[in-house]
């Protein structure tokens, strides 16, 4: 999840691509490439890359830190892995968890002042 979330942040802030192309382009090639793949062990991997490209959405404002980004990445995808038996059928769910993990990641640094 990390992976996509920094490849959006970078995409977004250093490429000066939007946020919803960068998104889209890392959920397209997450698809194209472990669909081709076609294992079983790796069926979560585009959704746990698109989860991780909404967390790399983040305002430049908000999140001025790549490391932010890449924590929330890493929390996102326990997240991810904790509640994928949970919310079956339920819309909006990758973006929520990417909303939780970047909100609980910004809170944590903001409160230890490393932000």
């Amino acid at each position: 999840m990390s992976l996509g979330a920094i490849t959006t942040y970078l995409l977004s802030n250093k490429f000066h691509l939007s946020t919803t192309i960068s998104s889209s382009l890392v959920g397209f090639l997450g698809v194209i490439i472990f669909e081709k793949i076609n294992k079983e062990k790796y069926k979560l991997v585009p959704a746990s890359l698109y989860c991780g490209s909404f967390i790399g959405m983040s305002a430049m404002v908000v999140v001025h830190n790549p490391l932010v980004i890449l924590i929330a990445g890493i929390l996102g995808g326990l997240i991810f892995v904790k509640s994928q038996n949970y919310f079956i059928g339920i819309g909006g769910k990758l973006g929520t968890m990417a909303f939780i993990s970047v909100v609980i990641t910004v809170f944590f640094f903001r409160f230890l002042k490393l932000i």
